[in-house]
């Protein structure tokens, strides 16, 4: 048994928050969804520090944005949770790869 009180939602914060919910959209235009992905981007890692990581294992940057937008252009996300996943799956996918050279290399060198 909890001893806080749970808040109670009174019908004035269920009309608010259904109001707030119709205005939470995402971006509409192009040129916001773009402002955002970079945003995104810039401030969701250290961009220099993750391309001289790239580089250091021999990556190049530019396909993974290559990859980046690709995706973007596929899935074509609409607000910050989609965008986010899309991200998030290029990220996946450029490790999964990188997992599977790195395997490739050991191989070769063990035979």
């Amino acid at each position: 048994m909890s001893l806080r009180r749970k808040p109670t939602i009174t019908p004035q914060g269920i009309a608010a928050s259904r109001a707030n919910g119709k205005r939470s959209h995402g971006p509409t235009t192009a040129a916001r969804r773009e402002r955002i992905r970079a945003a995104l981007l810039r401030l969701g890692s250290d961009v220099q520090a993750e391309e001289m990581a790239m580089r250091a294992l021999g990556e190049d940057p530019v396909q993974f944005q290559d990859l980046l937008d690709a995706l973007w252009q596929e899935w074509d996300p609409v607000g910050g949770l989609q965008e986010e996943l899309v991200i998030s799956l290029a990220r996946a996918i450029w490790l999964k790869n990188r997992a599977v050279r790195m395997q490739e290399g050991y191989a070769l060198r063990l035979a």
